[in-house]
């Protein structure tokens, strides 16, 4: 409308936009990347955050209040180095904006005189159209700077629609329910196990482990040498790119995800609880019986509330739980048998506590009249956890390096076994 007005604010509008152009894709360039690192810096922040309000009283039993404030300190340093360089970037904008602004007030000022001089012709021009151009010139300041920050923040939330494109292109899971592959309802029967010719990713196990039904047998091997990859491979937590599993004689890669899942019966390290009682936890869908719930309390000493995320429960408490979630498992198979896998499920407990657990594992995968039914793979990062097992594997590479009785390899002397044992 002020070059309508006033057609010699062209000659200052065009030369202004040659100069402003640059100056707008530089800050909008350097924004979306400061403002993608600020943005990736910013989760660990909260992260941290979270950490220590769950784990204060941990902190401050240890002493090491001064050591958390420190690396808090860090995860704010690296977010502020990229925060301060945005927020440098918006004034050095705002700083050249009102440059411009203040060329076009110039302008539009300079070229109202001329219009109106005799030298332009010798317009009559209102005194309130006059001012009124005057007016929003000083306006153009702000229109730019919000059409520019505009720009900006919508490429700012792109990066949001980024990291959703990131989760569309995320390897998804097998079908949870294959249809033209049915398994008796009774399926497993035994418990039987077969880890043939195993591969994950940079894994490659060229061994054949059998385990007969009703065995315990134990996984151990250093940190990396495969035992966790080998108990998520049968939930197939982990798909294998070759090699076959299977149970009781059935590929359990033709099985729906579901299907395979609720079969088997898993105690993780550390176990997710709901905020809720003891009750809701160890039946969050009503899918049991009061009765069936009770014999599991048995398992249980505290039915007391629980806070969120357990925190108000000691580790072993919280594995207590986990292995009365086992125990209703258990009760639906009926007198079949099956399979149940322990993922270093005292690991993370002390000395008091792992006894405990371990005698209700002990009575949780042996049948009735004391008679070893249930097939248990104990993955086990202390080796004392595996001495009372049929079987131990010793991995290394995602390789079986050694493989017998725990006691008679100990008694040998030499070994993969012994030398973990010995250390």
């Amino acid at each position: 409308m002020i070059s309508l007005a006033s057609p010699f604010l062209l000659l200052f509008t065009i030369p202004i936009g040659i100069i402003y152009t640059p100056i707008a894709r530089k800050f909008l360039s350097v924004q979306r990347s400061l403002k993608r690192l600020e943005s990736g810096s910013r989760s660990p922040i909260y992260s941290a955050f979270g950490e220590s309000l769950q784990g204060a009283v941990t902190i401050r039993a240890f002493g090491k209040t001064d050591v958390w404030m420190s690396q808090m300190m860090e995860t704010l340093d690296v977010n502020h180095r990229a925060f301060l360089p945005l927020w440098a970037a918006n004034r050095w904008l705002a700083g050249r904006v009102e440059t411009v602004g203040a060329l076009v007030a110039f302008g539009t000022g300079l070229s109202i005189a001329f219009a109106v001089s005799e030298r332009g012709g010798g317009v009559r021009m209102d005194p309130g159209w006059a001012g009124l151009l005057l007016n929003y010139s000083g306006m153009f300041t702000d229109v730019l700077t919000w059409l520019v920050r505009n720009s900006a923040q919508m490429e700012m939330t792109m990066t949001s629609v980024e990291r959703l494109l990131e989760y569309t292109k995320l390897k998804q899971e097998r079908p949870a329910v294959v249809e033209n592959y049915p398994v008796p309802e009774s399926w497993p029967t035994n418990g039987s196990v077969a880890f043939d010719h195993l591969g994950i990713q940079y894994q490659t196990n060229e061994d054949r482990i059998q385990i007969a039904a009703g065995e315990s047998v134990g996984v151990v091997g250093r940190t990396g040498s495969g035992k966790s990859t080998l108990g998520m491979s049968l939930v197939r937590f982990e798909e294998y790119a070759h090699g076959t599993v299977w149970i009781d004689g059935v590929d359990i890669a033709v099985i729906g995800l579901k299907y395979l899942r609720q079969k088997l019966v898993v105690v993780p390290q550390d176990p997710f609880l709901f905020q809720g009682t003891v009750q809701l936890n160890l039946d969050p869908t009503s899918s049991y019986t009061p009765s069936e719930i009770e014999n599991a309390f048995r398992f249980v000493t505290d039915s007391s509330k629980i806070s969120n995320s357990g925190t108000n429960l000691s580790s072993g408490q919280k594995q207590l739980i986990s292995l009365a979630r086992a125990v209703l498992r258990k009760q639906s198979f009926g007198n079949r048998d099956g399979v149940i896998v322990f993922d270093e499920a005292t690991a993370s407990l002390d000395a008091s506590s792992e006894r405990v657990v371990q005698a209700v594992i002990d009575k949780l995968v042996v049948g009735d009249g004391g008679q070893r039914k249930w097939t248990s793979i104990t993955i086990a990062h202390r080796l004392e956890t595996v001495m009372g097992l049929d079987r131990v594997i010793v991995l290394s590479g995602g390789k079986v390096v050694e493989d017998g009785n725990p006691r008679a390899l100990v008694k040998s002397g030499n070994g993969a076994f012994f030398d973990l044992f010995s250390k």
